[in-house]
């Protein structure tokens, strides 16, 4: 029994040296695992293709007259961009002042009414929110009644700049289309 005892000591005493060398072998030998993280990152810088290259211009590479697009320019001169609102030609130097002077008053009215009509609606929203977020709204007649104005006067102010915007679009018409000269 002593004899069976010390084989199975001494193996016992060499089994950890044996473990230690097979797993410095398998080390050396297999490649470390990657976790997913890493190979995903290895596999998208492998699949980015080098930056191109920034183009150069120089004499050499640049276009020839005639060969196509030209990016110094040319020597012909470009036309004058065509004016934005020439005044008809049969409207009196008076008529011209006084429509223009027309255009840039309701110029001014559709920004100010612009304006209102933004405040007003965002009062109405605010106010609705504050309405409508009461648990007991149906009681509050007066509440109704003041939000009930407060859209009366959004639908009357959006009126009131359609009608604004009508007026200038019917102006320009007018200061940029021929008038009919007067029969003596």
């Amino acid at each position: 029994m002593f004899v069976v005892f010390a084989t199975v000591a001494s193996s016992a005493q060499a089994l950890p040296a044996l473990a230690r060398q097979a797993s410095q072998d398998t080390t050396q030998t297999a490649p470390k695992a990657e976790s997913p993280a890493e190979a995903a990152r290895r596999a998208r810088e492998e699949k980015k293709s080098p930056p191109k290259p920034a183009r150069v211009w120089d004499n050499d590479n640049l276009p020839k007259e005639g060969e196509g697009v030209n990016v110094v320019g040319t020597t012909e001169t470009a036309a004058p961009p065509p004016a934005v609102a020439q005044p008809a030609p049969g409207l009196s130097t008076q008529e011209k002042a006084q429509l223009e002077a027309a255009r840039t008053s309701l110029k001014e009215k559709i920004a100010a009414l612009s304006q209102e009509l933004d405040i007003a609606q965002r009062k109405y929203t605010l106010d609705s929110d504050m309405y409508y977020g009461k648990t007991n709204y149906q009681q509050d007649t007066a509440g109704k009644a003041a939000l009930d104005a407060e859209a009366s006067a959004v639908k009357d102010k959006k009126r009131q700049l359609d009608e604004a915007k009508a007026q200038l679009a019917a102006l320009e018409t007018k200061l940029n289309s021929p008038k009919e000269q007067k029969k003596d």
